[in-house]
């Protein structure tokens, strides 16, 4: 649709015609011209506008040359018009089309219709008497055409116009969104390129501090470039590296360079492959070289670069801590052959003792309760028959104490039945002389055990009872003994668990690990078993132990 700024702008330029030069020289003819000029022509000019397509309804939008119709712009009205095949609008007759218009009806007739499709119409108005008589509807015959034809151009010249500025607008839009993607891209550069001046500076600042020597060489093992630490390695300048080959600082120059030519020829990176350098300062040192092949642009490889770290030092501590390792192991093999040996000793002389006081003793006891058992009955006297009395009571009571002794000394039941009944009955006196329930349950083959690991077995559960009923307060205690099979020893293991629902041991106190349970350790320790402590106040205390047999 043509706008409608533009038909007013026509409409004003046209009617400025009248009395005075003529602008639109191309739309009037010559004719017209002096008919215009010497005529009160024209006398009005209307545009009316659609308000929509299917309304009847019209506004009033430009009256030119009548003071009444002016009065009513913007006025609407309903006029009498039909619409063709194309949409044009075509008028009814005059006197119809002029009854429907706010001007004045008996002085104008209408000479002048110009439909414009689904825009509205124009009317040229002129006056019914005229000065000539003259048809003036053939004279603006011409008129019409040219300016129906000007109004055609300038509609097509509209959708021209129209449809480049959609173009420009569409075109602005792809030029603002690819101008805003180049800034974006633009930002990312300027932002790459900081951060890669960033990454270079900070790669610099880390290649200039690196602890270990960097050097890389060409394919001939000449060296091309080296960092700052490389200097200090080697004791000298750049002066003194760059151009030199690697192989002339190793202890090994053949070995040097065939490993550089098997690495160029493999191209697998190499770690922690160690090799002698000797320094410009004539001290040997020994390094532990990283490398690998670099390569060029064309992927061709290029040469060999590395790290190299100083582990002299390493070497040497390494040596020291292996030979301190060595000897802390002998003396503990030493220590645990000695324990073995104390508690053999001491075992035999328990053995002794026990043995001595049970016979020479209980000998002498014996004797002696004898004759005071002769003298209470030969005696008359009360008094003599109550001491022999009393004499025979303690030595009754001596005698109980001294087999009770050679009992803890050495128990004989060890000897004679073995450790599972020799642990029963030493597990029943105690369970008989005082309030503790303990409970004992054993597996495996524990017949054959050698004495050394019996009486060990027999003292750790022996001391646990004691500690049980001295120190921890517990009414239960388990224990469990088993030995089982074990590829690493033909003989198999020992497995022993005790475990007690008494206070436990507080492990942050200074007497936590007391002599009872630091004898146990020192006994399982002498047989190469080892020896784990878990308690907390509260919750008992459970002895893990693990013995192996040969």
């Amino acid at each position: 649709m043509m706008n409608k700024k533009y038909i007013l702008n026509i409409l004003y330029d046209l009617s400025a015609t009248v009395g005075g030069e003529i602008h639109y020289e191309p739309l009037i003819t010559k004719t017209l011209q002096r008919l215009m000029y010497h005529m009160d022509f024209p006398s009005g000019l209307l545009f009316l506008e659609s308000i929509n397509s299917h309304d009847k309804k019209m506004c009033l939008e430009a009256a030119i040359g009548d003071s009444v119709a002016a009065t009513a712009i913007g006025s609407e009205y309903s006029i009498k018009i039909i619409r063709d095949a194309h949409g044009a609008i075509c008028t009814t007759t005059h006197s119809e089309l002029l009854s429907d218009l706010p001007c004045r009806q008996d002085y104008y007739k209408t000479i002048l219709k110009l439909p414009i499709p689904n825009g509205g119409l124009i009317l040229l108005l002129s006056p019914k008497i005229v000065s000539v008589d003259f048809h003036l509807d053939l004279v603006f015959l011409p008129f019409l055409a040219n300016f129906a034809k000007a109004i055609h151009l300038s509609r097509i010249n509209d959708t021209q116009v129209d449809a480049l500025e959609y173009l420009v607008h569409e075109r602005t839009k792809e030029l603002e969104e690819a101008n805003l993607t180049l800034e974006k891209e633009i930002a990312n550069r300027v932002w790459a390129e900081q951060a890669l001046r960033s990454s270079e500076i900070e790669l610099r600042s880390i290649f200039d501090n690196l602890q270990d020597a960097f050097v890389r060489c060409d394919n001939h093992g000449n060296i091309i470039k080296h960092s700052p630490s490389a200097m200090q390695l080697m004791k000298c300048d750049s002066d003194s590296l760059i151009g030199q080959n690697v192989a002339i600082f190793c202890s090994d120059r053949k070995a040097a360079r065939e490993f550089i030519v098997a690495l160029n020829r493999g191209g697998e990176a190499v770690e922690n492959h160690r090799i002698r350098l000797h320094r410009y300062d004539k001290q040997e040192i020994i390094v532990s070289i990283s490398a690998r092949v670099y390569y060029d642009e064309s992927g061709r490889a290029a040469g060999v670069e590395g790290t190299a770290r100083d582990i002299t030092h390493i070497i040497k501590s390494q040596k020291l801590l292996e030979n301190t390792a060595r000897k802390n192991i002998q003396l503990l093999s030493e220590n645990q052959r000695l324990a073995r040996e104390l508690i053999v000793t001491l075992e035999k002389e328990r053995s002794y003792l026990s043995k001595e006081l049970h016979d020479e003793m209980g000998q002498a006891l014996t004797a002696i309760n004898t004759q005071a058992s002769i003298i209470s009955a030969n005696a008359r006297e009360k008094g003599v028959i109550s001491s022999a009395h009393e004499i025979s009571k303690q030595i009754n009571e001596l005698f109980a104490s001294i087999r009770a002794i050679s009992k803890r000394l050495r128990p004989h039941l060890l000897d004679s039945l073995g450790l599972v009944e020799s642990l029963k009955d030493l597990i029943a006196m105690t369970s008989k002389q005082s309030k503790l329930i303990p409970c004992f349950t054993c597996s495996g083959k524990l017949h054959d055990l050698p004495d050394i690991t019996n009486i060990t077995i027999y003292r750790v559960i022996q001391e646990a009872l004691t500690n049980a009923l001295r120190h921890s307060k517990a009414d239960k205690i388990e224990i469990l003994l088993s030995r089982s099979t074990s590829r690493g020893n033909s003989g198999g293991i020992i497995k022993l668990d005790i475990v007690d629902n008494g206070s436990g041991i507080d492990l942050n106190a200074m007497d936590a690990t007391g002599l009872g349970l630091i004898g146990i350790r020192e006994r399982i320790t002498a047989v190469d078993g080892t020896f784990a402590l878990t308690t907390s106040l509260g919750d008992g205390v459970r002895i893990s132990i693990m013995i192996p047999l040969e």
